[in-house]
């Protein structure tokens, strides 16, 4: 089964520092305006592990996903874009009914998926990733560049770090070409 700290490391190196921005004060990516009533600016990290797998992993069943790369490419977009986008997304994938939230439908899918699911749900994210920009330029065009970036890292991890093997290996050549057909346009 997927391992929760695996990918939040994953996670926290796009997620990692302190900032301000439009969430208010910001700290390993969790932000004031998400947590009105957390003292961000000095959570502690034991806090914010709790907080990534309460409100992020354990929504997404992570611990129940069998590949650990389908769960860190699974938590990661759900901490980017939301626990909802990214459940629609994969559930979109799977072909199973969309409802955004995951249950055991949802999980079995996966699970029967495999790796590919990983794979998949990259591509996926990275054409939500290009709508979004391009539905609003002016609001989201500045993040794409980053956001493509960070769905793609995952393909560059060592199998041992995000579990991937083959089947992130063989979609890395389908991506790198859509990240350079992006950059052609931009």
């Amino acid at each position: 089964m997927a391992e929760f700290r695996k990918a939040l490391e994953i996670t926290l190196k796009h997620e990692g520092g302190e900032t301000v921005d439009t969430g208010g004060y910001t700290k390993w990516g969790i932000s004031q305006k998400a947590y009105p009533n957390l003292d961000i600016k000095n959570m502690t990290r034991a806090q914010m592990e709790a907080i990534y797998k309460r409100d992020y992993w354990d929504k997404v069943l992570g611990d129940q996903i069998k590949d650990q790369a389908s769960a860190a490419v699974l938590f990661d977009y759900a901490v980017n874009a939301g626990v909802t986008a990214a459940t629609k997304a994969a559930q979109r994938i799977l072909g199973v009914g969309v409802d955004g939230v995951a249950g055991p439908k949802t999980l079995a899918a996966i699970n029967k998926m495999g790796p590919n699911f990983a794979s998949l749900l990259t591509k996926q994210r990275m054409q939500f990733y290009t709508r979004l920009a391009e539905s609003n330029p002016a609001k989201y065009g500045i993040y794409l560049k980053g956001w493509l970036k960070r769905a793609q890292s995952f393909f560059d991890l060592p199998p041992s770090t995000a579990g991937g093997g083959l089947a992130i290996a063989a979609a890395l050549t389908g991506v790198y070409l859509y990240l350079k057909k992006r950059e052609s346009i931009t």
